[in-house]
């Protein structure tokens, strides 16, 4: 765009302009946390007499959820994504709606129609010499809901910091509308830790050694288990978010993230929640790069994330060893979030444990890719091709096997194991990662990644 600054200037708005362009019976998709249009939600509900059957969706919110009031039920129904405490009460009366998704699905959720978005409002840095706004602190679902959704419309707020990340970006000809108002930032406060926090958060990080990565959330056990990992060298980071706990850890020296096998030498996370002293840090910082939720929480990006320790806290355990987060009976306390995609991913993570690595690949690439993490677990590279199994034998780290069939990738899995084997790579007991880029008898790419223990058969169970 030639003249941005043109268009840019054509499309200011009031707020009180800018909501009555919503359509009545439409559905608002507004920006979670620090992505909260403030300014807007307060012209929305000041507006709300223009408004009938209008649905409002998000997720974390802090601020100006006046839209849940019983006064407002004809006029607005909120579609929750996560519940806070200015939501809640709405959700247990029956007076808002619980939408249950997995963090990482939201995108394609959007983009596919699956739930339409008719306007998305949300807020970003003024523009910078070449017309890009910074959603600074959030970079979630920003690309993909302003891809998805009919009407944009974006609060211009001076008081964010910038974050040059490439899904942090947003230009100024993607944005219909916009509106300029300087309302201060939510914060956190700091919590303060308790003699039994402090103990649980010493007992985690006893869990964690040198060199791990760590997905941490917010909160008094989460900030605890940062103070306990100080004396740590060369952690990363690779969490949906990032707190003031993590600052400080990253300040104490103890994180480097030079050893992690993805997004080396930057805390990769989503958003970032806490103080205005952590806004300040992450303004221009190179050591932060916020991302889209699919590459950070996505269980296939997780898992290639090596000796991945994920941290999380619960509402309550019962004898069988199930745990819930979320929820208290039937009351609705929070939400999905992105637990159970770290948890997920964690569970199949390359981690030091794994004596193996079985990558199951037709034409190579698979196999390469694991290689290039340079992970100091062997890699067996599966495959029925006689080209690849020549290629293979020049990748560095990587054992070619070829199988003189191709049924299914089970069998491909097996023969890998039985080779292992016969190398003394593994043993009856051992875990192995198993991962393939196209599983035999597929016809698109689905990136699995599991892992499997071998038993006395050579066989995986």
């Amino acid at each position: 765009m030639k003249n941005w600054k043109e268009y840019y200037d054509s499309i200011l708005r009031t707020p009180d302009e800018a909501v009555r362009l919503v359509p009545d019976g439409c559905r608002i998709l507004v920006g979670g946390s620090t992505a909260r249009p403030m300014r807007l939600m307060q012209a929305l509900v000041e507006n709300a007499e223009h408004f009938h059957n209008v649905r409002i969706m998000h997720g974390l919110s802090h601020g100006w959820e006046d839209y849940c009031d019983a006064s407002m039920k004809d006029h607005f129904t909120h579609e929750s994504l996560f519940a806070t405490k200015n939501t809640r009460a709405a959700l247990a009366e029956g007076r808002a709606e619980y939408v249950p998704c997995f963090y990482y699905e939201l995108p394609d959720a959007f983009t596919s129609g699956i739930i339409p978005i008719d306007v998305f409002m949300f807020q970003a840095t003024p523009p910078n010499a070449y017309g890009y706004c910074s959603c600074s602190l959030n970079a979630d679902i920003i690309q993909e809901s302003v891809d998805a959704a009919k009407l944009v419309i974006v609060q211009i707020n001076p008081n964010l910091p910038w974050s040059s990340g490439p899904d942090c970006l947003v230009h100024v000809s993607r944005i219909d509308c916009a509106v300029e108002a300087a309302s201060p930032l939510a914060t956190i406060p700091i919590p303060e830790i308790t003699e039994t926090e402090r103990i649980i958060g010493e007992y985690c990080a006893s869990l964690v050694n040198d060199g791990d990565t760590l997905q941490i959330g917010i909160g008094s056990i989460p900030d605890a288990v940062c103070h306990a990992l100080t004396d740590k060298k060369d952690l990363g980071i690779h969490s949906e978010m990032i707190s003031d706990g993590v600052m400080d850890l990253w300040r104490s020296g103890a994180i480097t993230d030079l050893k992690k096998s993805t997004h080396r030498g930057v805390m990769y996370a989503s958003f970032a929640m806490g103080s205005q002293k952590l806004y300040d840090f992450i303004d221009n910082n190179p050591a932060v790069e916020l991302a889209g939720i699919k590459k950070v929480n996505h269980p296939f990006e997780v898992a290639k994330c090596a000796n991945l320790v994920s941290i999380n806290s619960c509402i309550e355990i019962d004898l069988m060893g199930q745990i819930v987060s979320s929820s208290y009976g039937h009351r609705i306390i929070s939400g999905a979030g992105g637990q159970l995609d770290f948890m997920s991913g964690a569970r199949m993570a390359l981690d030091g444990n794994a004596r193996a690595i079985i990558a199951i690949t037709r034409g190579g690439s698979t196999a390469i890719s694991v290689a290039k993490f340079r992970p100091h677990t062997p890699i067996i590279g599966a495959t029925f091709r006689q080209k690849t199994f020549q290629q293979l034998s020049l990748i560095w780290g990587v054992t070619p096997v070829l199988a003189l069939f191709q049924d299914n990738t089970n069998d491909l899995i097996r023969h890998g194991i039985d080779c292992a084997k016969m190398l003394d790579m593994v043993s009856n007991g051992d875990s192995v990662v198993v991962t393939a880029g196209v599983p035999v008898g597929c016809h698109e790419g689905t990136n699995m990644i599991k892992v499997e223990t071998v038993d006395g058969n050579n066989d995986c169970i």
